[in-house]
């Protein structure tokens, strides 16, 4: 016998948590956050773990809020078995007037009563945008 999981819930959770991202309404993302929840991250700087909705909150905020020109290039979400997998991609200026920069997260979440309890968060990095990025050929 096979076991079907209804993951439109889930699904949901994640749509919106990308929604709010996208558009820089970090109140809207911290309203899907537990607050006792636990993000685990792995960035070019290192291995880091946050504890907490307004912590968590504030790394998000730390990462984009100064961000300008948010163009999204892609998202995807999905879920494996009980977990929210959730990927975007933005090209972005950190700072207006700043150089094109495209960052890419891919996150794999726990949401339990419609909030996202645990985030394993992996990062590119602000890397340099294609467009900005000047050939060494010549």
């Amino acid at each position: 016998m096979t076991t079907v999981r209804d993951t439109s819930g889930v699904r949901a959770v994640g749509e919106a948590f990308l929604a709010a991202l996208s558009t820089q309404d970090f109140d809207a993302l911290a309203g899907y956050l537990g607050p006792t929840m636990r993000m685990r991250t792995l960035l070019p700087t290192g291995h880091y773990e946050h504890h907490g909705s307004k912590e968590v909150k504030s790394m998000f905020v730390e990462w984009f809020a100064t961000a300008r020109d948010v163009e999204v290039l892609e998202t995807r979400l999905d879920t494996v078995a009980d977990r929210l997998t959730m990927a975007y991609r933005f090209r972005l200026r950190r700072m207006v007037g700043g150089p094109l920069k495209e960052i890419e997260q891919q996150a794999y979440c726990k949401v339990v009563d419609g909030k996202v309890v645990t985030i394993d968060l992996v990062c590119t990095g602000f890397r340099p945008a294609e467009a900005d990025v000047v050939s060494s050929d010549g």
